[in-house]
């Protein structure tokens, strides 16, 4: 079955598929290669403040907080070459 975005706190949203969801909106330029905007995390339908930042061509590192973002946590986010994952099947299927 299809992952749905079960955690939303809006019921009207927790049968759309977390497939595809727009998690990253409000972007907004804070500085040289950097914006701020909110990150919504369909694990716990949280919206957070968040930092972009870029990296390289290749890699943005992105900090999503509340409050302050030393109460935050950061992921290092990493294109994907098109060439190399064009023989990867995709699914946004469940596991199993």
């Amino acid at each position: 079955s299809l992952r749905l975005d079960q955690n939303n706190p809006d019921p009207t949203k927790q049968t759309q598929p977390i497939c595809g969801l727009v998690v990253i909106t409000g972007l907004e330029p804070s500085g040289p290669d950097k914006w701020h905007g909110y990150v919504y995390n369909p694990q716990d339908g949280k919206t957070y403040s968040g930092n972009i930042a870029v990296l390289s061509d290749t890699t943005l590192e992105l900090r999503a907080y509340i409050g302050l973002p030393i109460f935050g946590r950061s992921q290092t986010w990493t294109r994907v070459d098109p060439a190399a994952a064009s023989g990867i099947e995709y699914s946004c299927r469940r596991p199993g």
